[in-house]
């Protein structure tokens, strides 16, 4: 019949206008409720950031490190995301081959993709950045009291997307 959609399949658009992953799944729903509360005059809010991972367990690894807590997945899934502490803005981590087949192009490296995450106290950023370091993970900045009032650090996820971990001193 025209004008009713069909059954989903990688790269079809679902009736919102929106991707559907292979499952027919919308990436972005995961079960949220999107409708505009918390908005802006705009009707926009923050919901998620993005990251691409050439190795997903890698990626998934680290930032369980920082505290992020993902639902089960798979070596085969293309697309995790979580949240710190239930709320505020999703991360969202997407394999790059499906990253290639949304956008038609492989991601590029990240050459300065930052975000931040505020800890519960100057020794939190000092015991994250100490446990990534030991991980063998990249610290950019190891942790030192910025003349603004925060213990400040930025560290590097295996992509090299830069996060800023910070707390007040």
């Amino acid at each position: 019949m025209a004008g009713k959609p069909g059954p989903a399949r990688a790269g079809n658009i679902g009736p919102l206008g929106r991707y559907l992953l292979p499952n027919g799944t919308d990436p972005g729903s995961n079960g949220r409720d999107h409708s505009a509360k918390g908005a802006t005059m705009s009707g926009m809010v923050l919901d998620a950031v993005g990251v691409t991972a050439r190795d997903m367990g890698a990626s998934v690894a680290f930032y369980e490190r920082l505290g992020f807590s993902f639902a089960p997945w798979t070596a085969q899934d293309k697309h995790v995301e979580a949240q710190l502490g239930g709320a505020g803005p999703r991360l969202m981590i997407d394999a790059a081959d499906l990253a290639e087949g949304l956008i038609g192009a492989a991601p590029r490296p990240a050459n300065h993709a930052q975000f931040a995450l505020l800890c519960a106290a100057p020794s939190e950023v000092d015991a994250r950045v100490a446990a990534l370091a030991e991980a063998g993970h990249r610290v950019e900045a190891a942790p030192f009291d910025a003349p603004w009032g925060q213990r400040y650090a930025t560290v590097a996820d295996p992509e090299g997307y830069l996060i800023d971990l910070f707390a007040a001193l």
